[in-house]
């Protein structure tokens, strides 16, 4: 998805968007994420089912703002589909909890 948006690979991540455990909140994801541009590519970590297990997981922005993330997904829940998604920054916090970087577009 990077690539049909930016129409190049991706490159070495930029690690200003990671936000670790102990600093992932409603205010730093705010700070962080709102304005990410259409197509950035949001690496980071969800937890599985057991909600112990942690999975590496990624987005596709769509759009950001205050109220929240619009994004495209894969492969949720061991399923290989491609979703969309909208959640609010209160949702959001609570699915994610933390994030490695980001390749911006």
């Amino acid at each position: 998805m990077y690539y049909k948006y930016t129409g190049k690979n991706c490159g070495v991540i930029n690690t200003s968007y990671k936000v670790s455990e102990s600093d992932w909140s409603v205010d730093k994801c705010k700070e962080k994420f709102v304005g990410l541009s259409r197509g950035s590519h949001l690496r980071g970590y969800v937890y599985g089912n057991d909600g112990v297990t942690e999975i590496p997981h990624s987005i596709i922005i769509l759009s950001t703002d205050l109220k929240g993330i619009n994004y495209y997904q894969a492969n949720v829940g061991g399923k290989c589909l491609v979703s969309t998604d909208y959640k609010t920054w209160d949702e959001f916090v609570d699915w994610f909890f933390k994030t490695t970087g980001a390749w911006v577009a």
